[in-house]
């Protein structure tokens, strides 16, 4: 499989395996990077000091966020092979490496496989090369880490042997995709209904089907309950039914319940952009598109909306078996084209178009990275400091791990999990009982779920108890430890009580966009798709008093002219209380964030206050977010508006 393949191939490989490492490193350096990435290395690290791969880190239902085995949430143990590479550099940044090397090694079967059919390597090349261009699969290897990223390399090379009829390797290497998932068995029985019905190898093709069967049963009612864990599935499918044999009965016997679930916009879409960058050709293919529809139909008829559009890493292992089911398209198009020799640039026709489709999607989905398949990330942008998607705060946060005591429990932002794994006890806040000795937030990043309405007000709650004290603020991240003193935690509350993200605000006009100079990487910009231009809210009551109302905006471009309007109001903008008007020269670097301040005062209480900002002039006006003063009062405020 490996011999007598082009240097091309080769040099993309590399140069694939390179790049990718380098953006997965990036984004992590960057903070981009979220519970996942952590619970990986906090169960080898706990592996390694005597707990067998346990963790805090996500899991489903009674496993979220509680400490278990990873084997009871997820049954992987293809795992267990990376723990001595872990073992040499505990740091997640090797895991990253070793994902972006397995993505790129699957390009190497499925180059044997379209030789052995064709015996064109341009056209051999044009598929590996459209894998390794896949927007889908930089998108997995993006997405943290996560074994499904094994998957391609295992299933490429299963049917790589399945085609040259070499039972041995065949089933060695579906052996080896079943441990990397404890769904695994549906790909696996999907291709053993493939070798049946396309290939006629009914023997080995029944031999698959059973045993991904009887996998399934080994790991569900024997494998999973020796670590404490089993299905826990069902209630992905909550719009079929809530037990197994409902769900399965609805999607069997109620096609149009299907066919209405598929129709989303956002699920259509979804099939729609994965079938594109394969040109489409694997719907010339009834039965290599019906293989792939088994795994993809696990994810498209989900009720969650990460699963059901394939972002994520959740398009493996449906890629792989899609690339395959376009190469029977290719056959069978060449059979209907020209029925008896094929001319070679015929092939070379079908390679660059192939090509030439998967660069367009990838382009028009940013690869996965950018764009709307974006994994919460601006695109490829050098900072101030010089390295991909990292920025100045993100140095802040380091200096304040480095502090963090390697015995200490911890309970913090998602983002940060990965970045301080190793130990035995680590949460994402606030999904447990406070009682971990260190709390580190970040109070201008991503609340992590994002509905969680109360993340202000429950830091609030912390911060008055006592139990807890902030050993240090700076830039909007708070480092609290248990029995610390809490001399500067009312000062701290009032901070977090302040801040009114610009993205939770009622926008006209303006679209979130991603930014490094803002407080968490995402900004509210003006559109140039309409005329009118305004932010504002968040219809807040003010009780009585003085206060100062900070703005924090920038714009990439010189002006002369005005750029925004900023006023508060009140009474649903019937009474003005300040406004400022702000010119080009008051935005003294273009590109770096400012702040403007209002002042008013009121000796009655206010009513639906609104914070507002009118952009003017500048094409490219950004606010990052506004904050209210005092902390006392802007801390009044946000109790009032507190459950409990």
């Amino acid at each position: 499989m490996i011999r007598s393949r082009p240097l091309t191939l080769w040099g993309a490989i590399v140069a694939y395996s390179v790049l990718l490492s380098v953006l997965s490193i990036a984004r992590h350096w960057g903070f981009y990077s979220l519970e996942d990435a952590g619970a990986f290395p906090q169960m080898f690290w706990t592996t390694l000091h005597g707990k067998f791969l346990n963790t805090n880190l996500p899991g489903l239902g009674r496993f979220a966020f509680t400490s278990h085995n990873y084997l009871a949430d997820h049954f992987s143990p293809i795992i267990l092979l990376l723990l001595p590479v872990y073992a040499a550099w505990e740091r997640p940044e090797v895991l990253f490496v070793v994902q972006s090397i397995m993505l790129g090694l699957a390009a190497l079967p499925l180059h044997g496989l379209v030789f052995d059919r064709f015996g064109d390597r341009f056209l051999a090349t044009s598929f590996a090369v459209a894998w390794l261009m896949s927007p889908f699969v930089w998108q997995s290897n993006m997405g943290d880490f996560h074994p499904d990223t094994f998957q391609p390399l295992f299933i490429f090379g299963a049917f790589f042997y399945l085609l040259r009829r070499r039972p041995g390797p065949y089933l060695t290497l579906l052996g080896l995709s079943l441990l990397c998932k404890e769904d695994a068995f549906i790909h696996v029985i999907a291709i053993g209904l493939f070798a049946i019905a396309a290939l006629r190898a009914t023997a080995l093709g029944a031999l698959t089907v059973a045993l991904g069967g009887l996998w399934a049963l080994a790991t569900f009612k024997l494998l999973m309950p020796l670590f404490g864990g089993g299905m826990a599935y069902v209630d992905h499918y909550a719009d079929f039914g809530r037990t197994l044999p409902r769900v399965v009965t609805r999607m069997l016997l109620e096609p149009q319940r299907v066919l209405a679930h598929l129709a989303q916009p956002a699920i259509r879409s979804a099939i729609v952009w994965i079938l594109s960058t394969l040109a489409f050709l694997p719907l010339l293919s009834p039965l290599g598109f019906m293989a792939a529809a088994l795994p993809a139909m696990e994810r498209l008829l989900t009720n969650l909306p990460h699963i059901n559009t394939l972002s994520w890493y959740y398009s493996m292992p449906v890629l792989p078996v899609l690339f395959v089911a376009a190469l029977m398209g290719t056959s069978n198009a060449v059979r209907l084209v020209w029925r008896g020799e094929v001319p070679r640039n015929g092939l070379r026709w079908i390679g660059m178009l192939l090509i030439a489709a998967t660069l367009i999607t990838g382009v028009r989905l940013g690869f996965g990275i950018v764009g709307p398949f974006a994994l919460r990330m601006p695109g490829p942008t050098l900072s101030r400091d010089g390295w991909l998607w990292v920025s100045g705060r993100d140095s802040v946060i380091r200096k304040l791990l480095s502090g963090v005591p390697e015995s200490a429990s911890v309970s913090t932002s998602p983002y940060i999990a990965a970045h301080v794994a190793g130990r035995f006890d680590l949460g994402i806040y606030p999904y447990r009982p406070l009682d971990r000795d260190v709390i580190l937030l970040d109070l201008y990043g991503q609340k992590h779920p994002a509905d969680l309405a109360d993340y202000r007000c429950e830091i609030v709650r912390v911060l008055s108890r006592g139990e807890y004290g902030v050993v240090e603020y700076l830039d909007g991240f708070v480092y609290l430890r248990r029995g610390q003193a809490t001399a500067r935690n009312a000062e701290a509350a009032g901070e977090v009580a302040s801040i009114y993200e610009a993205e939770d605000l009622i926008a006209d006009g303006f679209e979130k966009v991603f930014d490094l100079g803002a407080g968490n990487k995402q900004a509210m910009a003006v559109t140039r798709r309409r005329s009118a231009h305004l932010l504002y809210g968040p219809y807040v009551s003010l009780p009585p008093g003085r206060y100062q109302v900070a703005v924090r905006i920038t714009a990439h471009q010189r002006s002369a002219g005005d750029v925004a309007t900023l006023d508060v109001t009140a009474d649903q903008g019937s009474t003005i209380l300040a406004e400022r008007t702000i010119r080009g020269p008051d935005l003294r670097e273009p590109g770096r964030y400012q702040q403007f301040v209002l002042e008013f005062q009121s000796e009655r209480r206010l009513h639906n206050v609104e914070f507002r900002v009118h952009a003017r002039g500048a094409p490219d006006l950004r606010v990052d977010r506004i904050n209210l003063y005092p902390g006392t009062l802007a801390l009044e405020v946000l109790r009032e508006s507190c459950p409990g």
